[in-house]
């Protein structure tokens, strides 16, 4: 159902580590609530082949370091981004319709996440599917530096 790949743990101690302020506690708060004993998550601490992507239903695209890379690879891969992250806005969020093609969602909804995502309807699921397919090339970029080889987005 879900799929996430990264870091869950910070650096320092307490409620202001380096890795709390970074992910905003979502990555941690997945982890707490779905990673025992739940066949329908797929939470792997730190890199993962991109097929952990192709999957999913939904791919988790928590926050980090502005909105990161895993919106992009979530739609190149042809998942449905789950985006969590408070306060951060989506690139090109004024000219894209983000809940054509990705679920937005607060951190109190993640004791509920299971629930929402498994309330999303298969009709649903393959119009954002196909919505995301004709988004997925905003996010390509053309890198002038390396010969005009293509890429995906990232900060």
């Amino acid at each position: 159902l879900v799929g996430l790949s990264g870091s869950l743990r910070g650096e320092g101690r307490g409620i202001l580590s380096i890795h709390f302020m970074y992910s905003q506690n979502v990555r941690q708060l997945v982890h707490a609530w779905y990673s025992e004993n739940n066949d329908r998550f797929s939470i792997t601490e730190g890199l993962a082949p991109i097929d952990i992507f192709g999957l999913s239903k939904f791919c988790l695209a928590p926050s980090g370091d502005g909105w990161g890379v895993r919106l992009a690879k979530s739609l190149i891969v042809g998942c449905v981004p789950l985006i969590i992250q408070p306060s951060v806005r989506q690139p090109f969020d004024d000219v894209l319709n983000y809940s054509e093609f990705a679920l937005t969602l607060e951190a109190a909804d993640i004791p509920n996440l299971q629930a929402i995502l498994e309330g999303v309807t298969p009709a649903e699921h393959a119009r954002m599917l196909r919505k995301g397919r004709k988004v997925a090339t905003a996010f390509y970029y053309e890198d002038q530096t390396s010969e005009g080889r293509s890429g995906i987005a990232s900060a």
